[in-house]
């Protein structure tokens, strides 16, 4: 059975007590979203 792993974090920075998101627009999609990403084997051993 294939297995994936992905990783993420959610960036944000708090201005006059409410949070500010960072998101990324997708050039395939053209949706915007948080960031992504997947781990390399090595780093998983």
């Amino acid at each position: 059975m294939l297995k994936e792993f992905s990783c993420g974090a959610v960036i944000y920075k708090m201005e006059n007590n409410n949070p500010v998101f960072l998101l990324v627009l997708s050039k395939i999609s053209e949706k915007w979203g948080f960031q992504k990403g997947m781990l390399k084997m090595a780093r998983l051993k």
